[in-house]
């Protein structure tokens, strides 16, 4: 999805991916949202420009951030900011991740600090765990709006219907921290 301006090949904005196969999964541009789901392992370390959020639902494992290895299990939901190390050990083969991924440039943490309340809780907490554990209660309600997230981008929706449904569901991770 380009537009050619000035005679050169851009992205367009607003452009995303739903359920990218492992080969395209992180050939986007910066003004994207894409939601994937990891299934079976993940073991291979990676360090993208994006952010990243990774849905345990079920399975557990290790996971490693920089060089900080957590143990991550059914509940948990991991905050990664741009050019971290992520690595994935899982222990069981039923692993069901959720892994959403945006720019910055696609949603703005810092711009939207009062909405969200996400920067210094979720992302860039250099002091706190990068993760939070959810309530069975908490959980239902996340699973709700990710749907929605879900049928927005597959449905090629507005991009302010797609972003407000991702700050909803910062802002409830939030919330749970």
């Amino acid at each position: 999805m380009f537009s050619s301006r000035n005679g050169r090949s851009v992205p367009q904005v607003g452009a995303e991916h739903v359920f990218l196969n492992q080969k395209d999964r992180y050939a986007m541009h910066t003004m994207s949202l894409t939601i994937h789901r990891l299934w079976g392992t993940m073991s291979e370390r990676q360090q993208l420009p994006l952010y990243r959020v990774f849905i345990i639902r079920q399975g557990e494992g290790n996971l490693i951030i920089d060089t900080t290895t957590y143990v991550a299990s059914e509940g948990m939901i991991f905050f990664t900011t741009p050019y971290q190390f992520v690595d994935g050990h899982w222990s069981t083969s039923t692993l069901n991740v959720m892994e959403i991924t945006f720019h910055g440039d696609y949603y703005c943490i810092e711009y939207h600090k009062e909405e969200a309340a996400c920067n210094g809780v979720l992302f860039n907490a250099m002091y706190m765990t990068p993760f939070v554990s959810v309530t069975e209660r908490k959980r239902e309600e996340i699973d709700y709006v990710l749907h929605f997230l879900e049928e927005a981008l597959a449905n090629r929706d507005r991009d302010t219907v797609k972003r407000s449904y991702l700050q909803l569901f910062l802002a409830l991770c939030a919330a749970e921290k």
